[in-house]
């Protein structure tokens, strides 16, 4: 899709946006959800020490 809004950019700039816009907001949430996975995953493993130390 970028490729093909890339050939028309000067006739119709507005066909890079969309595409561009959704890979960006895909990258964007991609990153949110890793970063929640982690942290959810450093809380539980950190739990897990502390019990495993009482």
């Amino acid at each position: 899709m970028l490729n093909d809004g890339f050939t028309n950019i000067y006739k119709a700039p507005i066909l890079m946006v969309w595409p561009s816009l959704a890979i960006a907001l895909t990258c964007i949430a991609l990153t949110l959800l890793a970063n929640a996975m982690r942290d959810e995953l450093e809380r539980t493993v950190s739990v897990r020490r502390a019990v495993a130390r009482s």
